[in-house]
C-alpha cells in the first residue's frame, strides 16, 4: 500500500511540473490569442484541482499565474 501511495504522489509531482512549465511556456505567447488564453484558463483550473491533492503546490495560483 505504502508503495502504490508513492507512485500516485510522483505522478501528481510529475503531473504538476508539467502543467507549470506549459504555464510558463504560455506567459511568452502572444495573449490576444484564444486558444492561449483557454489554455492558461484549463491550466489554471488544473492546477487548482491538483492543490487539493498534492502538497507541491504551495503558492496562489491565481498570483503567479494572473489571468487577465
Amino acid at each position: 500500500m505504502k508503495l502504490q501511495s508513492l507512485k500516485k504522489n510522483d505522478v501528481l509531482s510529475k503531473l504538476v511540473k508539467h502543467i507549470l512549465s506549459s504555464l510558463d511556456e504560455l506567459r511568452r505567447c502572444k495573449p490576444a490569442d484564444d486558444f492561449i488564453i483557454g489554455q492558461r484558463y484549463a491550466y489554471a483550473d488544473c492546477l487548482e484541482l491538483l492543490q487539493s491533492f498534492s502538497r507541491c503546490i504551495d503558492f496562489d495560483i491565481e498570483k503567479r499565474y494572473p489571468l487577465e
